[in-house]
């Protein structure tokens, strides 16, 4: 029989090495297509990577406007990444 999932494990990542999902982020990097977050597993102490990438197939409208503000947060990031050089 399955273990139920309490509530508050719904949004945490599982750890590949024990299978918990008491894992907590260490480190986030955003690049221009992707996320890329190290995490760590609290009961085994495993350190892994995850990246997490935008499906620009999806279409929704929330999701149109969602990327849209993105797409316009990562251009003034890069911008003001290339004036402060």
């Amino acid at each position: 029989m399955k273990k139920q999932r309490s509530k508050s494990d719904k949004f945490k990542m599982r750890c590949p090495k024990c299978k918990r999902y008491n894992t907590e982020v260490i480190d986030t990097r955003t690049n221009m297509t992707f996320v890329s977050r190290v995490r760590a597993c609290n009961e085994c102490m495993y350190v892994f990577t995850t990246k997490e990438t935008v499906d620009e197939t999806y279409d929704h409208p929330k999701y149109k406007k969602l990327m849209r503000e993105l797409q316009q947060n990562q251009i003034e990031i890069f911008n003001n990444n290339k004036e402060e050089k």
